[in-house]
């Protein structure tokens, strides 16, 4: 019974609903006297306007608790979507990230397809003798390829015979005793390319290890002129000495003994006589230039 009420009254109505019991209870009463019925009148009046207050705060109650609800919605919902703020600043630039660890090798790609090649053709050598080809008169060797013309590597050969200009020869010599000379310690320098013509005396210059290069011994390139590195200008024989026991009185002289050179080579001989003993008297190098 107090459900049923309660669900029509709302949250006031049990004040209501009691003070509605009391006023019943006074009605149903026989009236005993005049003040118990005035008394039963009252109460019911009360009860009746507090049925009545109970009614309007049940309607006030339910109409803020609907506000209560749709306040609740909206939060839920989040409001209307405002407008779109003004841009903000640049940030700062940001640190260099770290090195990253090396990756993980990748997969063996698949195998190319085989290449087909055009085989090449051999290098087919022919000796040459003299008169075989007159590419290379005092013969030397052919080359051919396939299709293509001969190239040729033919013997070497200095025309006339002799040494040609600004071609130059070089080697050692060394001057000690012999039986064969038993006076005068000699030795020769041969030109195994043959001079156009024999050397004056003008033309043949010593070099000692303590005196200056004349200008005839120094070609003006590579290294100084020296015993290890001989050099002579064109129509020129420069002997370069290293003094061991003497050499004061060395001589160039052809075959006649006249000083000079001959087309072939030269002596070089000690003037100054054999000395005791045996031992070696002087050697040196020597350059001459076509």
């Amino acid at each position: 019974m107090f459900t049923k009420m309660r669900k029509r009254y709302g949250a006031v109505g049990p004040v209501a609903i009691l003070a509605l019991i009391v006023a019943v209870a006074f009605a149903g009463v026989p009236a005993v006297a005049q003040p118990v019925a005035n008394t039963s009148a009252n109460a019911f009046q009360i009860a009746k306007r507090a049925l009545k207050i109970g009614q309007v705060a049940n309607k006030r109650a339910a109409a803020a608790n609907k506000r209560s609800v749709n306040a609740i919605k909206l939060a839920r919902a989040g409001g209307a979507q405002g407008p779109q703020g003004p841009k903000g600043d640049k940030g700062d630039k940001g640190d260099t990230g770290g090195t990253g660890g090396q990756g993980d090798t990748g997969p063996t790609g698949p195998t190319g397809p085989t290449g087909v090649g055009t085989a090449g053709d051999s290098v087919v050598p022919t000796a040459l003798a003299p008169g075989d080809d007159p590419a290379c008169p005092i013969g030397g060797s052919m080359f051919e390829v396939g299709e293509e013309d001969p190239t040729y590597a033919c013997n070497g050969t200095f025309q006339g015979g002799t040494l040609p200009p600004d071609a130059t020869l070089t080697g050692y010599w060394l001057v000690d005793e012999s039986p064969k000379f038993s006076v005068f310690p000699a030795t020769t320098i041969s030109f195994p390319i043959p001079l156009a013509e024999g050397l004056p005396d003008t033309a043949v210059h010593f070099v000692d290890p303590d005196e200056t290069v004349p200008g005839a011994c120094d070609d003006g390139t590579g290294d100084p002129p020296s015993v290890t590195n001989p050099e002579a200008d064109s129509g020129n024989l420069c002997v370069f000495t290293v003094n061991l026991t003497g050499g004061d009185d060395l001589t160039i002289a052809r075959l006649s003994l006249d000083e000079g050179t001959d087309r072939t080579g030269a002596l070089l001989v000690d003037t100054g006589g054999i000395l005791a003993g045996g031992e070696p008297h002087v050697a040196g190098s020597f350059a001459v230039t076509g």
